[in-house]
């Protein structure tokens, strides 16, 4: 902790050892590694900027602190913040602080202060997803589960995608049929969707490395399109559950080496692309009520906000990945 130690013109650093001091004795050394790496982070902020302790900055002020730790997720932000709280509530009861704090950062600008970077990473355009699906995996169902997700097939705790049966889905002029719903699918996903028809094998993965002598025999008498391996007293044959799938997730996005991507962001994607894609056949930009409105209308329950935010973050991509010659500014 010497760099607590140090003396400083704006940092509290005696108040911050009481502090931790106090952390370690009343919680967990872990909650004490946090809070150093919390101070370690903001001391160019209270020394050079914004010339005070982290216990009297204003909330844009924790804000431009929370954005500078770069965060990855919504819940490792909101982890930060709440610490941050506590360090100043603490402030307070120790009469430290000179006034008390009244304010809170809300959800929606918890997420607006999330890494542009680290976001970018949870979406991909169309292009991108069939780029890394075609290098990485070897399975057609592992395929398919991604593409059909960002096709919009999922449905509650992925209901859509693991119920869904080969006599929903026509080849030939490229459709699903869903129970509320008709998906029209790329000739990308008609392939894809073939191959794991005609699958009759599924080859297990070791790191990033498919290995051809580790494979287990699917049921081939299933109906379901992402098929299981038979089970000897199973009359009939089960889709795969939820947590299977999300297991299998798992492994596929580190195999494609995709840590941030998620079933729900790859659908999202395929979401945004369609919007744009409606923009483009109306050849302008939705605005709010619009957005709503296209969402409501089809019985999407992503809210609006959400879906502004991702639009902001890849419209440009989508639009360029369409390979669209834009006559006027949608971005």
């Amino acid at each position: 902790m010497t760099s607590l130690k140090d003396n400083f013109k704006y940092a509290n650093s005696n108040f911050k050892e009481h502090f931790i001091a106090e952390i370690e004795k009343k919680y967990s050394n872990t909650m004490k590694l946090q809070y150093i790496n919390i101070f370690k982070n903001v001391l160019e902020l209270e020394e050079r900027v914004f010339k005070k302790d982290l216990y009297d900055f204003t909330k844009d002020e924790i804000k431009n602190a929370l954005k500078n730790f770069n965060a990855k997720t919504y819940n490792s932000i909101t982890s930060k913040y709440s610490l941050i709280k506590k360090y100043i509530q603490y402030a307070e009861e120790m009469n430290i602080k000179r006034g008390a704090m009244n304010f809170s950062i809300k959800a929606d600008e918890i997420r607006n202060l999330i890494s542009s970077e680290a976001l970018k990473n949870r979406y991909c355009t169309r292009n991108e997803l069939k780029k890394v699906l075609s290098e990485k995996l070897i399975n057609g169902s592992d395929k398919a589960i991604f593409i059909l997700l960002f096709e919009g097939v999922m449905g509650k705790e992925y209901s859509e995608l693991l119920t869904l049966k080969a006599h929903q889905i026509d080849l030939d002029n490229k459709i699903i049929n869903l129970k509320n719903k008709i998906i029209n699918i790329s000739n990308y996903t008609k392939d894809t969707i073939l191959q794991t028809i005609n699958e009759d094998v599924y080859y297990k993965y070791l790191g990033d490395i498919c290995s051809t002598n580790e494979s287990y025999s699917l049921d081939i008498n299933s109906p379901y399109l992402i098929r299981l391996r038979p089970k000897k007293n199973q009359l009939t044959p089960q889709p795969m559950k939820v947590a299977g799938l999300k297991r299998r997730l798992d492994v596929l996005k580190d195999i494609m080496e995709k840590p941030l991507l998620t079933g729900r962001t790859i659908y999202l994607s395929g979401l945004a692309e369609r919007i744009v894609k409606h923009e483009i056949t109306i050849n302008r930009k939705l605005n709010t009520r619009e957005i709503r409105e296209f969402l409501s209308d089809n019985n999407e329950t992503v809210e609006t906000g959400d879906m502004l935010r991702i639009l902001k973050l890849m419209r440009e991509k989508i639009l360029k990945d369409l390979n669209y010659k834009m006559e006027i500014s949608f971005c």
